[in-house]
């Protein structure tokens, strides 16, 4: 398994991946790509990225990260 990390606008080529996934686990609507996707876009910055982990070439996982700072 190998995992990559992309641009958050790949959430779109994603989608139907990022929804088999979670059909596949347990299929809550608030964890679908269209929930998500909305998330995003009321509160996302830009800063967010989308990791998926790949089994071959078959998404077997995917979430969404940002890196964070601390400033102490």
């Amino acid at each position: 398994m190998k995992w990559r990390v992309y641009g958050i606008e790949a959430l779109r080529d994603f989608e139907r991946d990022w929804d088999a996934i979670n059909a596949e686990g347990s299929n809550l609507p608030i964890q679908d790509a269209l929930f998500y996707s909305l998330l995003l876009k009321e509160f996302g910055d830009g800063r967010e990225r989308l990791a998926v982990c790949e089994d071959g070439s078959r998404p077997v996982a995917a979430t969404l990260i940002r890196r964070l700072s601390f400033d102490l």
